[in-house]
């Protein structure tokens, strides 16, 4: 269990169903919260009465001792993560019930991260985790940045395939580097190269851990000048190399629930 923010968080355990045959959610009354993440598949949920529709990168939350079930069952691929945790006071977090279109497609590698600390048992791991990807939802709830900030992190976000300089950005937007760059820190916490730098990892680690590419096809994509530079860069921003990445978090998947 850590705590963050006077608020109480324990992970406990989780996994990914994929399934390609007519599937109906179990009815259920568990004694944790459950995180469900639809990577692929629309399906309906009921809770207390009230039915929630899911689609592929939508978030929902189920509150302990509520019976909840699926509506009808379903055709085609169905594919989500399922987290189950405890969390007191869980208000405090201001998390919607249900989050669409998350875009959390490129924060999908931290459920595989939670998933490889559970495998080698490192509980405090899967805590810090699951406290960086709510952390990360409540974002979603409160977007204050100022427009500027906004307009560059989407901006970065959309192009973190590519080695962007400060400076190339912030022209394109028509501000100074100086300008941009403080407003980040005092905006985010971190300067606008740090910022570039996290987008590009999670770009890449995605890639990882999602597609079959090579490491050679995974450098060209992310646009190194060769393979050497992407291995020495990627090692130095996560202490391990790609292939070491790709091994140690590929290949956990448990697919019940």
């Amino acid at each position: 269990m850590i705590t963050f923010n006077k608020i109480d968080l324990q992970f406990s355990n989780m996994g990914l169903f994929t399934t390609r045959n007519a599937w109906l959610h179990p009815t259920r009354i568990i004694d944790s919260y459950e995180l469900i993440y639809v990577v692929d598949g629309h399906f309906d949920m009921v809770e207390n009465d009230v039915i929630y529709h899911l689609q592929p990168q939508s978030i929902f939350f189920l509150s302990p001792n509520r019976k909840h079930s699926g509506v009808t069952k379903t055709c085609g691929s169905i594919k989500f993560y399922w987290l189950h945790f405890y969390c007191d006071p869980f208000d405090d977090l201001n998390l919607k019930k249900l989050y669409l279109n998350t875009d959390l497609n490129k924060e999908s590698y931290l459920f595989q991260e939670i998933m490889s600390a559970q495998y080698s048992n490192n509980k405090l791991l899967c805590d810090v985790k699951l406290a960086e990807l709510l952390i990360k939802l409540t974002m979603f709830n409160n977007n204050q940045y100022p427009k500027v900030v906004h307009e560059l992190m989407e901006y970065i976000r959309l192009h973190a395939d590519k080695n962007l300089p400060v400076s190339e950005i912030c022209t394109h937007f028509g501000y100074s580097s100086d300008h941009c760059s403080k407003l980040f820190r005092r905006s985010i916490g971190m300067n606008l190269h740090s910022f570039i730098t996290k987008e590009r990892i999670k770009h890449i680690k995605n890639l990882l851990l999602n597609t079959t590419l090579s490491i050679k096809e995974i450098s060209d994509s992310a646009n190194f000048e060769d393979e050497n530079l992407f291995v020495k860069f990627f090692k130095y921003q996560t202490g391990m190399s790609p292939t070491q990445y790709r091994n140690t978090h590929n290949g956990l998947h448990m697919n019940n629930h």
